[in-house]
């Protein structure tokens, strides 16, 4: 499999907003930011505090 090279995007998604995306309490995410990435395909991504809250999910 041969993949891109890695492009970034701004989400310029909050910590409450990206909550509200996943359906789960705000303190469910994690600290980094929500960023977009691709290699191909864009995907959004969101960091989530701990495996209890992405189970969760």
């Amino acid at each position: 499999m041969t993949q891109g090279t890695p492009a970034y995007r701004d989400a310029e998604v909050d910590a409450g907003l990206a909550a509200s995306m996943l359906g789960c309490a705000e303190s469910d995410i994690g600290e980094s930011a929500t960023e977009i990435v691709s290699t191909g395909l864009w995907w959004m991504i969101i960091p989530v505090r701990s495996l209890r809250a992405m189970s969760a999910l």
